[in-house]
């Protein structure tokens, strides 16, 4: 294959636009897709966004939230609702300029490694055309679509960012005659990348390790060398930890799974070899996959493919090998998630985020080097990689069209993770907001039969029987609910409701004044506590039907 130079500036600025247009392309149907899942909580439901930008209460999170650890993700929200409240389409086009950020991070990264003096014989003539593919590919990948389309899934995306952007630094800085600025940019980006997700933590082991490799520096000497970069670094990982010990926060859905550390370690092989089957064929994404812990029988395949190829990456990376850095960024950005750590979900797409890099940079440079060995063309080559980047994005603009609304994306779901009773409840909670509690009540009672034992989802169950009129079912799921979770005023105020309306009027009082005990202000109890009191002391006339039309948000 013959060489070529590197593209002059000028070039370089048209593969930024163009690399940034087709990204923003791809993308360009998600602007008006609803809130879904924990952006609910996190977002239509979090009041600390809603104060002064500069306040206290921008950076950090309420304690109730998904985001208690991650201060800087919580401000980003904080701006998108001081610039448009709650219209989705100024967080779709932050999460869409994130993503755009982060590609053109790692295709800096990938051509300055290319150019870089143990790679540059081998790749140095088509750096340029080689990294703007391995990012490409990366940016079009339906697979990340998670991270960018679910506007809360921006925590991963946005550390995504800043995790590219400061290895993208420290690597302009370790080739470059005057660093000091270049590691003072990386250290920077990962504070703020602490600030977002912890998975932040595996930057500065892999910037060492780049280090150690590409510039052929011995360990030690790698340290001494840049002491700047690796003192801030470190100091960086103690402000992470300094913000884990904030506490895990919550699920915004309130449908926690547990797992023990033993059994999501377990687990994890299957779901790594789910997300590598993803990566290569990209089809049946999933918003949520439910997935139950998992015997040792059907994963232990998996696990050994995994450990020889940790293994593969160890010997590469002992030998100083570059081909041991795709495996390491792959290993270091899915292992805090991945690992022995336990997290509410075995699976989930968005954290393949990152470690996704990896496969389409090995498919690009890979195919290269296998191309050069058999005498093929590079038009030919390029032709192969633009067909590749065209079907993913293609793809990708597809996978976007279902979280067009919150009930096509939930009907994806379930029909996909048919056995998640989470995804059930999720679905029917958007077919009630879409005013179709018939079926709601069909999802909703699916997912109570799959074991869902959530007071959401009897309290939702009882809204959709209520709107249905059949009220002994309405009565007995919101019984069940305030079993489950008897400081639940809105539940105590529906079924006040529906028992007013069927005449039931002494427990219809006392569900009002339970609600009274919990919140005393609630307008609507006062209210129908007076019609039902009066209506104990009068005889049922008109009052019965204006009690009984008032009803809590659901």
């Amino acid at each position: 294959m013959e060489k070529k130079q590197a593209l002059s500036r000028a070039g370089l600025y048209a593969a930024f636009i163009l690399l940034a247009g087709l990204t923003a392309a791809v993308y360009s149907n998600t602007l008006s897709a609803p809130f879904i899942f924990d952006d609910i909580g996190n977002i239509v439901q979090n009041p600390g966004i809603r104060g002064p930008l500069l306040s206290k209460n921008s950076v950090i999170p309420h304690p109730l939230s998904g985001i208690t650890r991650r201060p800087v993700a919580h401000f980003t929200l904080a701006l998108n609702y001081a610039a448009g409240g709650l219209d989705p389409s100024g967080y779709h086009l932050f999460n869409i300029g994130v993503h755009i950020i982060a590609a053109l991070f790692l295709f800096g990264i990938i051509r300055r490694s290319l150019l870089s003096p143990r790679l540059s014989g081998r790749f140095g003539g088509r750096a340029d055309l080689l990294a703007f593919f391995c990012a490409l590919l990366w940016a079009m990948h339906p697979l990340n679509t998670q991270a960018v389309t679910y506007v809360i899934q921006r925590c991963e995306s946005l550390m995504g960012m800043f995790f590219l952007g400061a290895v993208y630094m420290a690597v302009r800085g370790f080739f470059s005659e005057r660093p000091k600025k270049w590691h003072a940019g990386a250290v920077t980006l990962f504070f703020l990348g602490a600030g977002v997700k912890e998975v932040m933590i595996a930057t500065p082991l892999f910037i060492f390790l780049y280090d150690v490799v590409m510039t052929e520096k011995r360990p030690g000497e790698a340290l001494k060398k840049s002491p700047g970069l690796y003192s801030g670094l470190a100091l960086g990982v103690v402000f992470l930890v300094f913000l884990a010990g904030f506490g895990a926060g919550r699920s915004a859905t309130g449908h926690e799974r547990t797992f023990s550390a033993l059994e999501y370690l377990v687990s994890q092989p299957s779901a790594i070899a789910r997300y590598a089957e993803l990566s290569v064929w990209p089809q049946g994404l999933c918003l949520d996959y439910g997935w139950a812990a998992l015997p040792l029988s059907k994963t232990w395949p998996y696990g050994l493919a995994l450990l020889a190829l940790l293994a593969a990456t160890a010997y590469a990376l002992f030998r100083r090998s570059p081909v041991g850095l795709p495996g390491a960024w792959f290993f270091l950005a899915l292992g805090p998630s991945s690992s022995f750590f336990p997290v509410p979900d075995l699976i989930f797409e968005h954290r393949m985020y990152l470690s996704l890099a990896a496969f389409t940079s090995l498919f690009v440079l890979g195919s290269f080097r296998l191309a050069g060995q058999r005498g093929f063309r590079m038009a030919l080559l390029a032709c192969l990689w633009a067909a590749t980047a065209l079907a993913l994005g293609l793809s990708a603009h597809h996978r976007n069209r279902d979280y067009a609304t919150e009930v096509g994306i939930w009907a994806d779901t379930v029909q996909k993770a048919p056995e998640n009773p989470r995804a059930h409840a999720n679905y029917g909670m958007a077919l009630l907001n879409a005013d179709n509690p018939l079926e709601a009540a069909k999802a909703l009672s699916r997912s109570v039969m799959l074991k869902d034992d959530s007071p959401g989802v009897w309290y939702d169950l009882g809204n959709a029987w209520a709107a249905l009129k059949e009220f002994e079912k309405a009565k007995g799921s919101y019984a069940i609910s305030l079993k489950i979770n008897p400081h639940h005023p809105k539940a105590w105020l529906n079924l006040g409701n529906v028992l007013l309306k069927t005449g039931d009027l002494e427990k219809a009082a006392q569900c009002y004044k339970n609600v009274l005990a919990l919140v005393p202000g609630n307008e609507a109890a006062k209210k129908n506590l007076a019609v039902a009191l009066s209506m104990m002391k009068n005889g049922p006339k008109q009052e019965g039907a204006k009690g009984g039309d008032r009803k809590a948000d659901s």
